[in-house]
């Protein structure tokens, strides 16, 4: 059990950059954050580019999976 603690100690990140959307600046996820010792960064409304790296997977993700998804489903 102290191993497992101690692992997720160490892999737990120091913070998060989020966008401001309703279920990332929910009270609970929050408060979650800071009992986990996990800060919380949003980025500032109409910057997309501060989360550029999610912005990036969240395109590809539509366009390889979800598209291609969409593209068999019978119609």
């Amino acid at each position: 059990m102290e191993r497992d603690r101690t692992v997720i100690e160490v892999l737990k990140p120091q913070a998060l950059r989020l966008d401001n959307g309703s279920e990332l600046t929910a009270i609970a996820f929050t408060e979650w954050c800071a009992s986990h010792g996990i800060e919380v960064r949003f980025i500032q409304p109409g910057k997309p580019d501060q989360n550029a790296f999610i912005e990036r997977f969240n395109k590809t993700y539509r366009r390889e999976v979800l598209d291609a998804y969409a593209e068999r489903r019978p119609g």
